[in-house]
């Protein structure tokens, strides 16, 4: 037996007709492979559901408290299939579909879950979603569809547990008084804000879109994960305590303070902002990104980072050590205070090398084939390149002072970019070469001349009006 609530409105979807308070009614869409549908029910015991695949099979759920999983047993390919869940819908708790062939779910009909706790939609399509559509007593969202828009208020849902949303969205709400909240999760054009001074149950918080966050992190005490990247965040408070942070990514004019010394689960370090952070990056060996803004004195050695990917130090910093075994390291900013030394010569995942005075860095950069931006402090040991037949990828180079420039150098930089000049990078539109070194040195000459004028004259890559001219600084 199949139970139908007596309201019946009609919804419109690919010329077909969908009745949308009968039940939970969705479209599986086969292609020229069959791909079952997954459905997981967790309903009360001694309650039944009914799963009408649209096959000419009914399948009965009967309840007793525990997650199930109901899967189709389609066997015609490129075909549309009406799939109709009916019965005690309100005595649902979960309801799961993790299906790419979900062409269309009708969601208007979500009232009818009046009783659900959790709800997982992975991999659908739908139109809109509006999680006001849910009841008060939905502790868990999980949403990534293919196709679809989130939407909704999180204010005065003081039960969510758990709230993922990724997608094209537009949440928002005050999650101030998310009291309950564990993972708080919404990627998208979201406007969400609040503070999460209260919010002592969260593990995992990562928000985009121009969300607004401030607050206190101090007594986050089980907070594992923080990104927040819209910029307009504002977070304050005192790191030391929370041991379980792996991975903190907060950009905005944040004021947080504290010591990183015992945080030895870090894995990413990212703050920008008006920050105080202290404490000795010496045993913090799981590392892979340690960049930071503000007002910062971090100490100690990253001889033994070797699994940093990123190293941007700004600050009062006085970071040691040597970077020579730093094999992974891709982007090193070396600002402050520091006296970073050691080998660059095989540093091959290296795209942007930039660095102030103080640091000790030596090597040769011609395996440096990654490199897109090299501005080394002016009094680097680096040592002059003949060529730059390898670095194909450059796209911002300064000559440091110490270096003097010959005719021939100068010729055979500008001969060597100018063979490589539409090659397209990940990181930089724009081009700027400064060929100058110090003061003794030569500008080109000959062919030099003509490479140097052609390249100003020319917009990477393939002299797509889109982009700027080529910036190059040459003596005469």
């Amino acid at each position: 037996m199949i139970l139908k609530n007596s309201q019946n409105i009609i919804v419109s979807h690919g010329g077909k007709s969908v009745s949308s308070f009968s039940g939970i009614q969705m479209y599986s869409t086969q292609g020229a492979s069959i791909d079952n549908v997954y459905i997981v029910l967790r309903i009360d015991p001694s309650k039944i559901c009914y799963i009408d695949w649209g096959d000419g099979t009914v399948t009965n759920a009967s309840g007793d408290g525990s997650n199930i999983t109901y899967v189709s047993n389609f066997n015609t390919i490129n075909r549309s299939y009406l799939i109709n869940i009916t019965g005690d819908l309100s005595y649902i708790r979960r309801f799961a579909i993790n299906s790419s062939t979900v062409s269309f779910i009708n969601t208007a009909s979500f009232f009818l879950l009046s009783g659900l706790q959790e709800i997982y939609l992975a991999a659908i399509n739908f139109n809109t979603i509006n999680i006001n559509q849910f009841p008060s007593t939905i502790q868990s969202i999980y949403i990534q569809p293919n196709i679809g828009l989130v939407s909704g208020d999180v204010s005065d849902m003081t039960s969510l547990t758990y709230l993922y949303i990724v997608g094209d969205n537009i949440v928002t709400g005050d999650i101030s008084n998310l009291s309950l909240i564990t993972t708080l999760h919404v990627r998208g054009q979201n406007t969400l804000y609040g503070s999460i001074t209260n919010l002592t149950s969260l593990v995992i918080i990562e928000l985009t879109g121009s969300t607004a966050i401030s607050g206190s992190i101090t007594n986050l005490i089980f907070l594992s994960s923080i990104i927040l990247e819209s910029g307009y965040s504002n977070i304050s408070g005192n790191l030391t305590n929370l041991i379980n942070l792996t991975y903190i990514y907060v950009s905005g004019p944040n004021t947080i303070s504290g010591d990183v010394t015992s945080l030895t689960d870090l894995t990413e370090l990212f703050i920008t902002g008006s920050n105080t952070i202290s404490g000795d990056v010496t045993n913090l060996t799981d590392l892979t990104g340690l960049a930071v803004t503000g007002s910062n004195t971090l100490s100690g050695s990253v001889t033994n980072l070797v699994n940093l990917v990123d190293l941007s130090l700004y600050g009062y910093n006085t970071i040691s050590g040597d970077i020579t075994n730093l094999t992974s390291l891709g982007r090193a900013q070396l600002f402050g205070n520091n006296t970073v030394a050691g080998d660059i010569s095989n540093l091959t995942s290296l795209y942007e090398y930039y660095s102030r005075e103080s640091n000790t860095i030596h090597g040769n950069i011609s395996n440096l084939s990654n490199i897109e931006l090299f501005k080394p402090n002016t009094d680097t040991s680096i040592s002059k390149p003949i060529d730059l037949t390898s670095l194909t990828n450059i796209c911002y180079f300064f000559s440091p002072t110490s270096w003097t420039l010959t005719n021939t150098d100068v010729n055979q930089y500008l001969s060597d970019v100018w063979a490589n000049k539409d090659i397209t990078t990940r990181m930089f539109l724009s081009r700027y070469l400064d060929f100058r070194g110090n003061i003794a040195s030569d500008g080109p000459t000959g062919q030099g001349i003509i490479d140097a004028s052609s390249l100003r004259n020319y917009r990477t890559p393939n002299n797509d009006l889109n982009y700027s001219y080529w910036t190059v600084l040459c003596n005469t």
